[in-house]
């Protein structure tokens, strides 16, 4: 199997995910193609340990391409239920302008969920890729490290949407428990925005250092012991380093009272 970080141009990188059948829809138009690889190797990982995430995948691409195609679709709903005689059903809102990426999973728009990627900031590769969302000082940089960190966070909301991780009570007694102070120090500053946010950048962290922090471990742990994946899923390893990450117990894990 040809490697996802092998294509060089657009239509080698969409015609890999259609060929791994990643979503129903693919559009990388100004994504450039090295940072598209990066996403299309995180989500066939995804999708091969968590295969349940599939059905949300309808797209995956460009945020203007899938804001162009969810138009067609509800165009072509209201045309079908307007000749029909039936209610015409309300557009959800619009997009939010967006800095990296978007997990597009509401419930309340059935017509396009999936994975969007803002072109402005994914036209191009620059030195800013290289860098960490995470602390500075102690995390390994280089290889569109920041590329592999959003890949991961994005689908840590489609894996969180299935099986519901950030409503469990172990994930929202941490999320709701730790200062912020910690949230920057221990995690990333983003993760204190709720607790989706939390899970995600503690899922993050976990596939892409080789050894994550206490709060990284705790709900990757906990993500792998609820989520239904199959039995040849990868599980402890950090897919850009392939470093097996060192067992700790649960009272290791768990961050104890003061």
């Amino acid at each position: 199997m040809t490697s996802a970080l092998l294509c060089t141009t657009r239509k080698e990188v969409e015609a890999w995910a259609v060929e791994h059948d990643l979503a129903d829809t693919v559009d990388y138009t100004s994504i450039d193609p090295r940072l598209a690889g990066v996403i299309n190797a995180v989500v066939f990982e995804s999708i091969r340990d968590f295969p349940k995430i599939r059905p949300l995948l309808k797209y995956l691409g460009c945020v203007r391409g899938h804001a162009r195609r969810r138009r067609e679709l509800v165009g072509r709903s209201r045309a079908e239920l307007a000749a029909s005689s039936g209610p015409l059903r309300r557009s959800s809102p619009k997009f939010r302008p967006i800095r990296f990426a978007i997990a597009w999973v509401s419930t309340n728009d059935p017509f396009l969920t999936g994975l969007c990627l803002a072109s402005n900031a994914w036209r191009s590769v620059g030195p800013y890729w290289d860098r960490s969302l995470f602390c500075q000082d102690t995390v390994p940089v280089g290889s569109l490290t920041k590329a592999w960190e959003i890949g991961y966070h994005e689908c840590a909301h489609l894996i969180d949407q299935v099986y519901g991780i950030s409503r469990q009570l172990l994930p929202m007694r941490l999320a709701a428990e730790t200062p912020k102070a910690s949230m920057r120090t221990e995690i990333s500053a983003y993760a204190g925005k709720n607790r989706l946010e939390f899970v995600a950048e503690c899922w993050a962290e976990f596939k892409t250092r080789a050894f994550p922090r206490r709060y990284a471990r705790t709900v990757a742990d906990f993500i792998l012991a609820h989520a239904e994946r199959p039995a040849d899923a990868s599980d402890r390893y950090s897919t850009t380093t392939d470093v097996p990450i060192a067992t700790v117990t649960p009272s290791q894990m768990v961050p104890q009272p003061a």
